[in-house]
């Protein structure tokens, strides 16, 4: 393992945390924070550093604080070297030893400054004449003093802008992920939407087709129904005057006697072979009526089809707009 060891400030700067955060670690988890004393700072070693990263980690993932105790008991146990705000029922006699020590040392540095001020002030009673010289050096120590507290406040709320950078960072990178989420499942329902639509146009398609063929053979067959009848008609029609003209001759040749009355009988029959052509004629009309009256049912259903037409078409155009409003939002978002 390296000897490289960490003040305070490098272990915040290592793990990109403010300096309060990492002095709260410090004492919350002290027995498991390897140090050593140089001077009168803590410098704490790559273990310590381990230990720190693994904490910060668990607290990303939302793991409290005895919970995280709990972890590094079992991945590390208790540390030899204790820091002193641990409690006193929880450190071993060895870690007291050590302790003592860090104190006795302690007290032989506050010791040495102690004498050192002794010192100064009585160079002071010794030299008041270069008393203004000395403010003013004081002055510049005070400056620099405030100077090294604006840069430590600067740095942490530098250290605070960089975790709220990278907190927004993070909060960034999931609501990109659910707007593509979003922009999925839009996509699948659009795709679902078109089937859907394409599957019921061509449903009224083929029922269309399907009824428009049934009527075009209906309508056939009805024409030639009526052209069939009408030529029965007309062949009944010459076969019976026919015969009605060959009777009368024969009957005019045999029969002069009876001329007047069988003409004036005939006159009769001419009178009722009227009424009957009156009445096929009035039945060819009815059948040309039924004809046009077909013919305008055909124009009709012509009619609706292509407003069907128009309509499929104006859902298209309103399916295309829809399309093009939901995919300006899903853009927009």
């Amino acid at each position: 393992m390296s000897d490289k060891t960490y003040s305070i400030s490098e272990l915040a700067i290592q793990l990109k945390l403010p300096r309060t955060t990492i002095n709260d670690w410090l004492k919350s988890f002290a027995p498991y924070l390897e140090y050593e004393m140089k001077g009168k700072r803590k410098e704490y070693n790559q273990n310590a550093l381990k230990v720190l990263k693994n904490i910060s980690e668990w607290k990303n993932e939302g793991k409290s604080a005895s919970a995280i105790q709990k972890l590094l008991e079992e991945e590390y146990g208790l540390c030899g070297e204790i820091s002193a705000e641990s409690p006193a029922a929880d450190v071993p006699s060895e870690t007291a030893g050590a302790e003592s020590k860090d104190s006795g040392e302690l007290m032989q540095v506050v010791h040495s400054d102690l004498e050192m001020l002794l010192a100064n002030v009585e160079q002071l009673n010794a030299k008041r004449i270069q008393s203004t010289r000395r403010a003013a050096w004081g002055s510049v120590i005070i400056m620099l003093l405030i100077l090294a507290g604006v840069g430590a406040v600067g740095y942490f709320v530098y250290m605070y802008l960089q975790r709220i950078q990278h907190e927004n960072y993070v909060a960034k990178q999931e609501y990109s992920r659910q707007i593509r989420e979003l922009q999925s499942e839009n996509k699948q329902q659009l795709e679902d939407l078109n089937k859907l639509r394409k599957i019921e146009l061509d449903k009224l398609s083929s029922d269309f087709d399907v009824r428009n063929k049934k009527f075009q053979s209906e309508i056939a067959e009805q024409k030639k129904e009526l052209s069939k009848a009408f030529k029965n008609l007309e062949k009944s029609v010459a076969v019976q005057r026919e015969a009605e003209l060959v009777k009368l001759r024969e009957t005019f040749a045999a029969e002069q006697k009876e001329a007047l009355e069988k003409l004036i009988a005939k006159e009769k029959e001419l009178s009722t072979i009227k009424v009957q052509l009156k009445n096929l004629q009035k039945h060819t009309n009815s059948l040309q009526h039924r004809t046009n009256s077909l013919q305008k049912k055909t124009e009709t259903l012509n009619s609706m089809l292509e407003q069907e037409r128009r309509d499929k078409k104006r859902l298209e155009e309103e399916y295309q707009a829809l399309n093009k409003i939901i995919t300006s939002q899903i853009e927009d978002n």
